[in-house]
């Protein structure tokens, strides 16, 4: 999809840079050569855009403008777990052609202080995950891989919303283990608690098409 909208758009300055989080570059780099997408495709093994943008899971997103400025901050690019998922990505996809055609005068733009308000806390907790995932993966690089996944395994229990800080640790015992049934199980326990895998956006159109009262919001022309 990102592929699609990056040729509809690309004439009008919209630029798209996806970045794969993924410890192990190699599993990452098949798809992308796989999808020979003709925008810019990155690999961060050390997770540094995550650091930046407070980012918890794939795929997240952030706008930033022409001027380096966020107008968007981190939020799940137009993905939910549910059977209207096509509705709420095409509102999301819309958004983004809004802002293209719009742009500081777009609906979907916001000031500085609502990105403010938008991104997520970093905490001294988050921060300090952060750190130990950090020396995880320092520990990983240099061959020390049962002090690596200990050292991460306290990443996750200090950040538990982490699904990125989750699933590298379970990548790093065992490739599959990213998507086998303990994440699924870990996934299942947290929706019970009312913690969603995929957040809304907060963004004007996605609620009704998350709950099917319309089929999301037209674009304009």
């Amino acid at each position: 999809m990102w592929q699609k909208l990056y040729e509809e758009l690309e004439g009008q300055g919209l630029e798209i840079i996806t970045v794969a989080m993924d410890t192990r570059p190699e599993a990452a780099r098949r798809h992308i050569e796989k999808a020979r997408s003709s925008y810019v495709s990155l690999i961060d093994r050390n997770h540094l855009v995550a650091d930046l943008y407070n980012m918890t899971n794939v795929p997240q997103a952030v706008w930033i403008d022409e001027e380096g400025r966020l107008v968007r901050g981190t939020e799940v690019s137009g993905f939910s777990i549910s059977t209207k998922f096509r509705a709420v990505r095409k509102v999301y996809m819309d958004a983004l052609r809004d802002w293209a055609e719009q742009g500081a005068a777009s609906e979907f733009v916001l000031s500085p202080q609502a990105v403010r308000e938008q991104m997520p806390a970093f905490t001294d907790e988050i921060a300090l995950s952060h750190a130990y995932f950090h020396l995880g993966q320092s520990l990983w690089n240099k061959g020390q891989s049962e002090e690596a996944f200990r050292v991460i395994e306290k990443a996750v229990d200090l950040n538990p919303d982490s699904w990125n800080f989750y699933r590298q640790m379970k990548n790093l015992d065992r490739p599959w283990k990213a998507g086998g049934p303990a994440y699924f199980g870990r996934a299942i326990a947290k929706a019970i608690r009312g913690k969603t895998y995929y957040p809304l956006p907060d963004m004007p159109g996605i609620a009704e098409a998350a709950s099917g009262r319309s089929g999301g919001r037209s674009q304009k022309k």
